[in-house]
């Protein structure tokens, strides 16, 4: 590792990590473990954490692709109402990555080329981000999950684009999650604007989701209970609708789920049910062109 802070055995308070370069660009992605950065509360311990840190301005650099995923530019596990901003990160498996953490602030950081994520969110809590920048990404642009899942997570004004899979993936138990004014495109046939899956109570406000011709869809609903919104923004040029509703999940009922208020081009359809194993469609389904 390039820098490498854990507290471990007691809480800790305000820290500073800023104007460094970190470079391990130069070791053989298949050898590369650990991460660049790492600041920790504890990796074994939830309850103890570190909190008020200042982690700005940094260049970070590790290889491309390196086979080993834990081979991040900078992992933030236990820390809490830091801000981490203006910091670049090139390579690795994961740009920034935030696991277990509350209340921290992602703002203006420029995210290149990770195998992974530009950014995770991992179990985390009332976290935001603001105008961070993902170019190019092997994977997705920001990652949502946790085996616990992320309450209350905010994305503001996120740019992000050549990522191979979706720009944005809410995966299971993600709950209150607000994207708002970001600029999404879509560079990959057959991908996904925002995905979904196993969430709710999603507010997307005032976005622009771009398919260039080659997403399929701006936003996929993958098996999730419902209470999902898109208001606001533009949609345009995806292949096959703005919102697919993918339900196979015998029991499960998806409701209320609904689009007003936006701009719609180059998109044949408002909305594609698909269900199958016992899935159903609910009441307050509110989609159309």
């Amino acid at each position: 590792m390039g820098y490498f802070y854990d507290a471990e055995s007691a809480s800790t308070s305000v820290g500073t990590f800023s104007y460094n370069t970190v470079d391990r660009s130069m070791v053989p992605a298949s050898t590369v473990t650990q991460m660049a950065v790492g600041i920790r509360g504890s990796a074994s311990n939830k309850s103890i954490v570190t909190s008020s840190w200042t982690i700005t301005n940094n260049t970070i650099k590790m290889p491309a692709n390196p086979t080993d995923w834990t081979a991040e530019c900078a992992e933030f596990r236990c820390i809490n109402n830091s801000y981490i901003a203006n910091n670049v990160t090139t390579g690795g498996s994961i740009g920034l990555s935030v696991v277990a953490g509350t209340g921290n602030v992602l703002q203006n950081n420029t995210l290149n080329s990770a195998k992974l994520e530009g950014i995770e969110f991992a179990d985390c809590n009332n976290c935001k981000t603001y105008n961070n920048v993902i170019p190019s990404s092997a994977g997705v642009g920001i990652l949502i999950n946790g085996s616990a899942g992320c309450n209350g997570v905010q994305l503001n004004g996120d740019k992000i684009s050549g990522t191979k899979q979706e720009c944005i993936h809410a995966y299971t138990n993600t709950t209150n999650l607000t994207i708002s004014g970001c600029n999404l495109t879509s560079s990959t046939a057959g991908t996904f604007g925002i995905n979904l899956q196993k969430s709710t109570a999603v507010k997307i406000q005032n976005n622009t989701l771009t398919g260039n011709g080659l997403g399929n869809i701006a936003v996929e609903v993958d098996n999730c209970s419902g209470n999902i919104s898109l208001t606001g923004g533009k949609v345009s040029n995806f292949k096959s609708c703005v919102v697919s509703i993918y339900n196979s999940t015998k029991g499960l009922v998806t409701n209320n789920v609904s689009m007003s208020g936006v701009s719609v081009s180059g998109t044949p359809k408002a909305y594609i049910p698909v269900l199958a194993n016992g899935g159903l469609l609910g009441t307050g389904i509110s989609l159309s062109l």
